[in-house]
């Protein structure tokens, strides 16, 4: 409390930049920190220590690492088109996907929501993955940046050059934005989402009641 710890590169931390965008972070079990980063490697701060992941322990070392811990406080990851956990100490994969740009994030029913691409999917870990459709982007060369599922279960996606959608279970809706570039998502106590824009500044999505 009052105190802020900076971790750089002569902590442990790579070479490159980790932690361009914030979704690439979450909290793991026992408060630790992890950190996706752009390298494909992952880092964990625990304790005021800095672990880097690297191809010893699973990892691709090609292209983003993308993080979610799920309601159980399992760490999931998503790297060159491989779904799986970390698990004593590795990066096992579970699933394997088309070659598309992937994004994961928490589901409150258990497991994960998955988007690769345009396709949005849940997935627990066992059999196959449920799909549940598409985005309506009208592009096949869409790239997800940020999932939120919200206190009433409606997944949000974030996009990077489509803009915002909404999943309410049954159909995908476009949300309007300031900007198509979307970075971060978030809700607060009240209902409202936050979104992170790349160009737009911050926006508030407020939930309202309609008469008919």
């Amino acid at each position: 409390p009052g105190e802020t710890n900076v971790f750089t590169r002569d902590d442990g931390l790579s070479q490159s930049r980790p932690m361009v965008r914030p979704m690439a972070a979450v909290e793991g079990r026992e408060g630790s920190a992890w950190i996706g980063c752009f390298d494909g490697f992952a880092h964990r701060i625990a304790n005021g220590q800095v672990t880097c992941f690297s191809t010893n322990e699973g990892l691709t070392g090609i292209g983003y690492c993308w993080l979610a811990s799920d309601v159980n406080g399992q760490l999931w990851f998503a790297n060159s088109g491989r779904v799986g956990i970390f698990r004593d100490g590795q990066f096992v994969p579970l699933l394997t996907l088309a070659d598309k740009p992937l994004c994961i994030g928490q589901t409150h029913q258990g497991g994960i929501w998955i988007c690769a691409g345009a396709q949005l999917l849940r997935y627990n870990g066992i059999g196959e993955p449920q799909k549940l459709g598409q985005l309506p982007t009208g592009s096949s060369a869409t790239e997800p940046t940020a999932l939120l599922e919200d206190r009433q279960g409606a997944l949000w996606i974030g996009t990077a050059v489509n803009g915002l959608f909404r999943y309410d279970g049954t159909n995908t809706a476009k949300v309007e934005t300031s900007h198509n570039s979307i970075l971060s998502l978030a809700e607060d106590r009240e209902g409202n989402i936050w979104v992170g824009t790349a160009g737009g500044g911050l926006n508030r999505v407020r939930p309202r009641v309609l008469e008919l």
